[in-house]
């Protein structure tokens, strides 16, 4: 199972870096699709399936993005719904989120969406 995270440029490539930093190596399941402003649907659409085949074209994926609405996650979404894999999908991903994607990413799709959703919760707490 592979981990898309598809995102603003160059938020994807960044949030990899940071996390590859903490692990002190590549983390090659982590697979990026950054989006640039110029970009179409149908070129976001054709960048992901890009990856996803380059990576094997894999029956699971865990489907990533930054912000619900914006072009990255609606070209994701228009993906997905090709049918072409089984997924759990987050908008809205941050650091904490995505490590627990990555640590958890040989679990079931199931047992991962429990924990995406629990980390979700709780990684953005107010301080107080």
């Amino acid at each position: 199972m592979i981990i898309i995270l598809v995102c603003h440029s160059p938020l994807g490539y960044a949030m990899k870096k940071s996390i590859e930093h903490s692990y002190k190596n590549p983390i090659d399941d982590l697979k990026i699709v950054d989006i640039t402003p110029d970009q179409t649907l149908e070129s976001i659409i054709k960048s992901i399936e890009k990856v996803w085949v380059k990576s094997g074209s894999p029956k699971e994926i865990i489907a990533l993005s930054d912000m619900i609405g914006a072009s990255p996650s609606n070209g994701l979404h228009n993906w997905l719904s090709t049918g072409k894999v089984k997924y759990k999908g987050f908008v809205g991903i941050n650091i904490p989120s995505l490590l627990c994607a990555i640590n958890h990413r040989f679990d079931s799709l199931d047992i991962l969406n429990k924990k995406m959703i629990n980390t979700l919760e709780i990684s953005c707490l107010p301080i107080e």
